[in-house]
């Protein structure tokens, strides 16, 4: 798949005042209860270097919903473009205008933070440079609005994420719990007499059962088969033999076959496939050295064009690693969603100063000065629309309203 093959969908967050930090919105209770409303000047940024900036459609979406109509002409706010590469501490996005309409815009700071990490993760670890694709699978790890945001992202590189909503349909496969539902179920005489005539295993017919009917529901979906529901490593073949065999009799299409395999069960001990080999210290869990004898039985079997994906504890530097030893697709989860320490990119919010007339007066906490990231000259002349840098873009609030 290739990058503008993919349209992810982009949040539009809408928020009211008593969805942010609550001592926001009671400030600027407190100056309007004084009848002021400065004009203020704001400057973001983070602290990873070499951070990938993102998500400023959806800050700024959520920072029109707060913004009173009547600021709406009085604000200026410069950012980056999407995809530029930060220095630590670099000035991400400056906000100039009303205080009572972008006092709250701290709060907003996530989606930011969150678009700002999944894009850095996209650009170190791209669909091009690895050439092998990978699709996230974070849904059980994120909130579907950062998984949204997350998604838009990452497709940036032509990297998909499995919710079908959020982008383009890719692979899909039965669940362990659906193919466990599947042990109690029987699908039609002439598929079970198919099942019966191939293999005797419990698991194992179950997990044909869950195939051949996910597919009858979802034929617009390439299918591939769940191998570690009755194997936990070497065993995989096997399934993909049986499910294999069973649909070419049903006349289904099997494109190929994922391993999703735990290292451990409930007490850490390791579980293997004896009966096929497999070595309690060195088969358990999903390994390299697994994926590649099972790649090799499968072309030896007859079964080249079998395409395999791979998931479960995979890490982000590994992704070449398991395409040379035969992997299609690799599924990454939690090393994905939690790439980089969260901390890493989550941006900061600086009341820099504020304005007199059209001149601006630098006024900022100690140690946040506007002094640090501009030459005090400029200061001196510094006015409404101040553009600190010639990486900073214009952005009209008004579009996003």
């Amino acid at each position: 798949m290739k990058k503008n093959q993919i349209q992810a969908k982009r949040l539009k967050p809408k928020l009211g005042f008593d969805d942010v930090d609550v001592y926001l919105p009671r400030g600027i209770k407190a100056l309007e209860a004084e009848g002021q409303n400065p004009i203020g000047f704001w400057r973001l940024f983070q602290r990873h270097e070499g951070a990938r900036f993102f998500g400023i459609h959806e800050f700024m979406s959520a920072l029109a919903s707060l913004v009173h109509k009547d600021d709406l002409e009085d604000i200026v706010i410069y950012a980056v473009p999407e995809g530029y590469q930060l220095k630590r501490h670099e000035t991400a996005v400056t906000m100039e205008g009303p205080a009572r309409s972008l006092l709250a815009n701290e709060t907003l700071l996530h989606y930011l933070s969150t678009g700002t990490r999944f894009r850095t993760l996209a650009g170190d670890f791209p669909f091009d440079t690895i050439a092998s694709p990978w699709v996230f699978m974070g849904a059980r790890y994120l909130s579907l609005e950062d998984l949204t945001i997350a998604t838009r992202a990452l497709s940036e590189e032509g990297i998909v994420s499995t919710v079908p909503s959020l982008a383009d349909k890719v692979i899909g496969t039965e669940s362990h719990s659906q193919i466990a539902m599947w042990g109690a179920l029987r699908l039609d005489s002439v598929a079970e007499e198919a099942i019966q005539s191939i293999t005797r295993d419990p698991g194992t017919q179950a997990t044909i059962r869950a195939t051949v009917a996910f597919n009858k529901a979802n034929p617009e979906v390439p299918l591939f088969v769940l191998g570690d529901f009755a194997a936990r490593s070497i065993g995989c073949f096997e399934t993909f033999k049986a499910t294999k065999k069973a649909c070419d009799l049903l006349g289904i299409k099997l494109v190929g076959g994922r391993m999703d395999i735990s290292k451990a069960d409930l007490n850490d001990e390791p579980i293997v496939d004896a009966a096929f080999g497999g070595n309690s210290k060195e088969d358990a869990g999903m390994k390299l050295h697994v994926v590649k004898k099972i790649r090799q039985m499968l072309d030896k079997d007859g079964m080249s064009g079998f395409k395999l994906v791979v998931s479960s504890g995979i890490k982000l530097e590994d992704i070449g690693k398991y395409r040379e030893v035969g992997a299609d697709i690799i599924g990454i989860g939690e090393q994905a969603a939690y790439y980089l320490n969260q901390g890493q990119c989550n941006f900061t919010s600086d009341a820099s100063g504020f304005f007199e007339g059209e001149r601006l007066v630098p006024f900022a906490k100690e140690g946040r000065e506007l002094r640090r990231v501009m030459a005090s000259e400029d200061l001196v002349n510094a006015a409404r629309g101040i553009k600190i840098s010639d990486s900073l873009v214009r952005h009209n609030l008004r579009n996003y309203v």
